[in-house]
């Protein structure tokens, strides 16, 4: 398994091995095999201490993690669920506000006029899919879960 996942770090190790400063003391590379899980992690730097330099870059590769299925038994319970439904088209009164317009007397002073009034008007929405929270019974049972280490 090691040598598949150096495969892919084997270039990135050699090109930035290449582009390397030559000085001593101002390179440093370093390689983590293992871990928790597994999985490999390849850092390299350039200059440490006061000889200022660039920080370290890190390419790694981690494996998924497996997580063993385990039967838990869950209680029966209400549960929130949306569901999609068909809102059939409707009409529904919809008030209109009056308009009003500025105009200005003869003092040039401002005062407002209705320009229209104000009314009911009735509007059809057209049908349209819409969003319906439910509130549904869970029956108990078993469901397959990931099983703490």
């Amino acid at each position: 398994m090691l040598p598949r996942l150096l495969h892919p770090l084997l270039p990135l190790a050699l090109a930035l091995g290449a582009a390397a400063p030559a000085h001593a003391g101002d390179l440093a590379l370093g390689v983590v095999l293992g871990g928790h899980h597994g999985g490999v992690q390849l850092s390299y730097s350039e200059g440490h201490g006061y000889h200022g330099g660039h920080g370290p870059v890190v390419a790694g590769y981690a494996p998924r993690t497996y997580c063993p299925p385990a039967r838990v038994f869950v209680p029966g319970h209400y549960a929130t669920v949306e569901r999609e439904v068909w809102v059939p088209a409707f009409r529904e009164k919809v008030w209109v506000e009056p308009v009003y317009t500025t105009r200005y007397d003869p003092c040039g002073r401002p005062f407002r006029v209705l320009a229209c009034d104000g009314r009911w008007t009735v509007r059809v929405v057209p049908g349209h899919y819409g969003t319906r929270c439910e509130r549904v019974w869970v029956p108990a049972g078993y469901e397959a879960r990931c099983a703490p280490y």
